[in-house]
């Protein structure tokens, strides 16, 4: 993603880093939260137990891998 574009308000395809995505593997799941001093990720495929997501990049934006999640299952961000 062009995170300088995302800050600036120049590009509309955060979309396509942020949220619920499917890789090899797995889902990683990804969030903009930059007030927030903790989140957690909480869903289907992990019987609605916390698990931690960690700080990338600036530390603005916050990712998990859920090796067992597959497409349509719930999930949620605890922040």
């Amino acid at each position: 993603m062009d995170f300088y574009g995302f800050y600036t308000g120049k590009i509309f395809d955060a979309y396509q880093f942020l949220g619920a995505h499917m890789e090899s593997g797995g889902v990683t799941f990804r969030t903009f939260a930059p007030g927030a001093s903790r989140i957690s990720l909480i869903g289907e495929f992990n019987d609605w137990q916390e698990w931690e997501m960690h700080k990338i990049y600036d530390g603005n934006f916050w990712e998990c891998h859920a090796p067992a999640a597959v497409p349509g299952q719930m999930y949620k961000y605890r922040i």
